[in-house]
């Protein structure tokens, strides 16, 4: 009726807003939910991947080097002990050598004045017996006591380690030299005399012999 009425009036007809199509609400884009979903599962794979990889490269590797390094640690142990039961051992042996060579030292020492004493006794013997010889006019005797005596003379001079001692010693084997000069001599007066210079070189012997002792 109005659109005749418009008509009749000769007006135009005025065009209707389109209500139905302002009154919708606009859509806004949004991320699908299902690419997210996807994305999660592809992490969720990504981090069991990756732990079954860690996994297995403990099992097939780590653990392996862990055993060599465990078994390396207990040789080097093994070994560190052996070593320190060799250096005791060593220790041990080298405290018994020391231990024999002072014995053998001291032995030796001994065994020395053994026969340093012996030395003396023998050339206080040789002495004595060509003293004897000499007072029963034994001259060859004499001789061949005397040479003894000088050769235990020699002995001592060998065996004595003093410096002052050996002075001493030389000065009786001048002495010996003297007598063995007398009694050498076809002069019966020259071997009577050597009887006292006899008993003076073995006094003086003997009084040698008490200070090496002491």
């Amino acid at each position: 009726m109005k659109e005749d009425a418009n008509k009749v009036n000769g007006a135009p007809a005025s065009p209707q807003p389109k209500q139905q199509e302002s009154e919708r609400p606009t859509k806004t884009s949004r991320p699908s939910s299902g690419v997210g979903k996807r994305i999660m599962r592809w992490m969720l794979w990504l981090i069991v991947v990756f732990g079954l990889g860690a996994t297995v490269m403990a099992i097939f590797f780590y653990v392996p080097l862990q055993q060599k390094l465990n078994a390396a640690e207990a040789i080097s142990k093994a070994s560190a002990q052996k070593l320190s039961d060799y250096e005791k051992k060593i220790e041990n042996l080298t405290a018994q050598k020391t231990d024999l060579e002072n014995k053998n030292k001291d032995f030796q020492s001994q065994l020395d004045q053994a026969h340093l004493r012996l030395a003396f006794i023998n050339a206080k013997s040789d002495i004595m017996a060509a003293n004897l010889a000499v007072s029963a006019g034994d001259s060859v005797g004499a001789r061949l006591s005397l040479e003894k005596a000088a050769v235990d003379m020699q002995v001592l001079t060998a065996l004595l380690k003093d410096g002052a001692l050996s002075e001493v010693l030389a000065t009786l084997q001048q002495h010996l030299e003297q007598v063995k000069s007398k009694v050498a001599s076809d002069a019966n007066s020259d071997v009577i005399t050597a009887q006292p210079d006899l008993d003076i070189l073995l006094d003086n012997l003997s009084k040698l012999e008490d200070t090496v002792k002491n």
